[in-house]
Formats: structure tokens, sequence, C-alpha cells
């Protein structure tokens, strides 16, 4: 079974009339994308387990951001496995031996999208 690695790209097939639509346009492609990061629980100032964790950026989300506690539109982040049961389809592209010497990279990029979960911008 998968076992979920920061740095790796999470491909998502929604089945909603968007997702669809989506998929459509781009010939089979997924509707969006996630990516998994460090668990920014303690950069937060939240519980959130031990287990990375799903950042995301959409509208059609069905599942609480961990860090507001409620749906909303834009930056999202998500627990692996609250997000995971959610989702209709996945498939993980796994980008270890790219990232391994870059992992500073995506911590930094974590904690700014951390940020603006603080900010609280929707769209």
């Amino acid at each position: 079974p998968y076992s979920p690695v920061p740095g790796d790209i999470l491909a998502c097939w929604g089945t909603g009339l968007i997702a669809r639509t989506i998929q459509f346009g781009t010939w089979g492609g997924p509707s969006h994308v996630a990516l998994v990061v460090p668990n920014l629980g303690r950069e937060l100032g939240i519980e959130c387990g031990d287990a990375p964790q799903v950042l995301e950026s959409t509208s059609l989300s069905t599942v609480p951001c961990c860090y507001r506690g409620t749906i909303v539109r834009g930056l999202q982040l998500h627990k692996w496995p609250t997000w995971l049961a959610a989702q209709q389809s996945v498939y993980a592209i796994q980008l270890r031996p790219v990232f391994a010497f870059r992992a500073h990279a995506l911590d930094e990029f974590a904690f700014v999208s951390a940020g603006m979960l603080r900010d609280g911008a929707e769209y």
C-alpha cells in the first residue's frame, strides 16, 4: 500500500460535473492535483497527528480544512486519512529521487503555504 511522503504529487479524478468537465477538457486527465507536505501542525499551532498532510487549492472539496475547521474554497490543508477517504480516484506521483536533495525547498514551500492559510485568503 502507498504511504504518503512529502513531495509526492497526487493526481485526482473527481466525479462532479465540474471535475468531469475539466477531465473532458484535458482528454481524461485529472481534475486537479494536490501535494503531500510535511506535517505543518507545529507551524500552524494545531494538532494534526504525525502523518504528512495534503495541501490543495480547490473550490470543490467536501473535506473541512484541518487548519480552519470548515470547508473552504482556495488553499486547504488536510490530514492524509481524512482527505484520502473523500477521494474517488487518486494516483500518486512519487518524486522522491528528485526531491531528495531539495527537501529544504519543499519545507520552505510548505511554510509559505502555512502563512497563506493563516492569512485566510479564499477566492
